[in-house]
C-alpha cells in the first residue's frame, strides 16, 4: 500500500494474502463515516506497517477487528487508533500479533485493545497501548498457553491488562500510568519480569498455582514472588533509558496526537517521535 488515506468501509485480508505498507509511507484506511473501518484477518495472512482508524464511535459499538478461523496470522507493525472493541471477541489461535500501536482505543470498563477469548498458542508482543478505556489487553474466556510479551501499556482511564483465566506467561511488560481496575485472577501463570510503574494501583494477585519471578515494583507496594526488584526514579532512567517524565511526555503527547482528524494524524511527522521514545523503553526491557 502506497502513502495516503483510504476509505474502507470494512477490509478483509484473505488467507494466505500478504498486505504491507510502501516503507516510509503512511497508509491510513478509514470508514466512509470518518470511523475505523471493520476488518478480518484471514487464515495464514500477514498486514504490516497499514495504519486502521478513524474518530471514536460515542459507545461499545465500534467497529470490531476480527481473526477468521484457521490462525497463522500475522498482524506486524500497525497502527490502530479509535476503536471502540479493537480486536474484540477472540483473536483465534497461532496468531502472531506483534510490534502494533493502539492509541484511544477501548470504551467504558469492559472494551478493548485485545482480547483473547477461546484461543491458543497465539503471541502477543512488543505493542505499545496508550491512552483510551477499556481493558488494553484481556484474556478471559479459555485462552490457552498465550505469550503476552514486552508490551508497553499507559495512559488508560480503566485498566492496562486483565488475566482472568490461565496457563499463560506473562514477561517482561510495562504497565505504566494510573488504573482503576486491573483483575489477575489467572491460575497456572508464569508472572516474570513485568514493572508495575510508579503511578500504578498495587498488583495483587488472588489466585494460585502461579510462579512470580523478577517483578519490578515501582509503585511502593511490598514486592512478592522470587527475584523481585523494587525500583526508584534514579533505578528506572538507569534500566529503561528513559526517565519518568520522558516516558509520560510520550504518552500525552501521543494521546493528543491521535485526538486530531485523521488528515492532521496522516501528516503529522512527529508522531513516529513520540512511538520511539516508547519503542525504547520496551527494547530496553525486553532482553531482561
Amino acid at each position: 500500500m502506497l502513502d495516503g488515506i483510504y476509505t474502507q468501509d470494512t477490509m478483509t485480508v484473505p488467507s494466505g494474502v500478504n498486505v504491507q505498507a510502501v516503507a516510509g509511507s503512511r497508509p491510513v484506511v478509514i470508514h466512509s463515516d470518518g470511523s475505523p473501518p471493520g476488518l478480518q484477518f484471514g487464515a495464514g495472512c500477514s498486514v504490516t506497517g497499514v495504519w486502521f482508524g478513524g474518530t471514536k464511535f460515542a459507545d461499545e459499538n465500534g467497529r470490531i477487528i476480527n481473526f477468521l478461523s484457521g490462525g497463522g496470522a500475522t498482524v506486524d507493525g500497525c497502527t490502530f487508533f479509535g476503536y471502540s472493541q479493537g480486536m474484540g471477541g477472540w483473536v483465534g489461535s497461532s496468531n502472531l500479533i506483534t510490534k502494533n500501536r493502539f492509541v484511544n482505543c477501548g470504551y467504558d470498563g469492559l472494551w478493548h485493545d485485545i482480547y483473547c477469548s477461546n484461543s491458543g498458542n497465539t503471541e502477543i508482543s512488543e505493542g505499545i497501548h496508550v491512552g483510551g478505556a477499556g481493558y488494553k489487553i484481556h484474556l478471559y474466556n479459555n485462552p490457552e498457553g498465550l505469550t503476552i510479551r514486552a508490551n508497553f501499556m499507559g495512559g488508560s482511564t480503566v485498566s492496562d491488562m486483565a488475566i482472568q483465566q490461565g496457563n499463560d506467561t506473562i514477561a517482561n511488560n510495562i504497565l505504566w500510568g494510573e488504573v482503576v481496575a486491573s483483575y489477575w485472577n489467572a491460575e497456572n501463570c508464569i508472572f516474570s519480569k513485568n514493572i508495575f510503574g510508579p503511578d500504578r494501583a498495587y498488583f495483587t494477585d488472588v489466585s494460585s498455582n502461579n510462579t512470580a519471578d523478577g517483578n519490578v515494583f515501582c509503585n511502593g507496594q511490598t514486592p512478592f514472588g522470587t527475584n523481585p526488584q523494587t525500583w526508584d526514579a534514579a533505578a528506572i532512567a538507569t534500566n529503561l533509558g528513559k526517565t519518568k517524565s520522558e516516558i509520560d511526555m510520550a504518552i500525552s503527547t501521543l494521546i493528543a496526537a491521535f485526538s486530531q482528524t485523521v488528515q492532521q494524524i496522516h501528516d503529522d511527522a512527529m508522531i513516529e517521535t513520540h512511538f520511539a521514545t516508547l519503542k525504547a523503553v520496551i527494547d530496553a526491557w525486553k532482553l531482561q
